[in-house]
């Protein structure tokens, strides 16, 4: 049996390159079946998906560490629960390709979801979700993507075509540059099957999808002409080639909600400690 691992990527940040998002156009608009993240198309800076996704840079006694994450509202951002480990520095950065000279905000607390602490390493519905707050300002560049509301789930089935994000690696071969840090995208189509009740797999269309790095980042639906994220980006094989789990944060439209307000009611309470841990 393979391993299954969270799809999080430790990597040297100084060897990255940069540059600033800005567009005009709609997400739909570009929305396909012929790119990537595993060998894929990158996001130039006036895509429309460069003013929703970001990255966040993780800073531990061990090393620094990528992931990746979705604006959801003002100095929120939607990702994984373990791309916000304790004790760990971490950083958004409004940028679609990541280095030290990229703009960034440091975060200042996250709340994960309850069901993290004792689920994390079970096989299912391990509650891989998690909400940061950053400081500062968001860059008039950038604007939130809305959740899909739980009523529309059900065109969450199989074979619904949806689009990935991520800041991952594209390349899983020893001794090849990984080309992680840099936003990609790719199209692909939901599996055959129920997962879990919380967590949906995507398939990996003609080698497109999610690896190394992409860990948070968006699955995006698009309804009516609108996008909403629906996914978050769990975990996968290290190969990068069958699949990977997606957390379905519209099952947790309650706690994100709730989770929003307390982070807000925290802000505007100017507590200087930070507000990290379960909610």
């Amino acid at each position: 049996m393979k391993s299954v691992v969270h799809l999080l990527l430790f990597i040297s940040i100084g060897a990255l390159a940069a540059c600033a998002p800005s567009t005009t156009r709609k997400i739909s608009d570009t929305a396909d079946i012929s790119s990537g993240i595993m060998n894929g198309i990158e996001v130039p800076p006036d895509f429309p998906l460069a003013r929703h996704v970001v990255a966040i840079r993780i800073v531990t006694p061990q090393g620094s560490g990528i992931c990746t994450g979705t604006l959801l509202d003002k100095n929120l951002v939607l990702t994984a629960a373990h791309c916000a480990p304790a004790n760990a520095k971490l950083f958004v950065v409004f940028s679609t390709t990541v280095t030290p000279q990229a703009e960034s905000r440091p975060v200042d607390g996250f709340i994960v979801s309850p069901q993290w602490a004792s689920n994390q390493n079970q096989r299912r519905n391990t509650g891989d979700i998690a909400l940061l707050h950053f400081t500062g300002p968001q860059p008039a560049t950038h604007r939130p993507l809305p959740i899909l509301p739980a009523p529309h789930q059900r065109i969450l089935r199989e074979g619904t075509l949806v689009m990935l994000a991520g800041y991952g690696r594209n390349n899983v071969q020893p001794g090849q540059p990984t080309g992680s840090g840099i936003l990609r995208r790719a199209s692909t189509r939901l599996a055959k099957g129920v997962f879990s009740e919380t967590e949906i797999l995507v398939e990996h269309t003609d080698g497109r999808g999610a690896c190394n790095g992409d860990s948070g980042g968006p699955a995006i639906v698009f309804l009516g002409g609108q996008a909403y994220v629906w996914g978050v980006t769990s975990r996968g094989i290290p190969t990068c080639d069958q699949g990977a789990v997606y957390t379905n944060a519209a099952t947790y439209e309650l706690w994100v909600k709730k989770t929003i307000d307390e982070l807000t009611r925290r802000e505007r309470g100017g507590r200087n400690n930070p507000f990290n841990g379960l909610n």
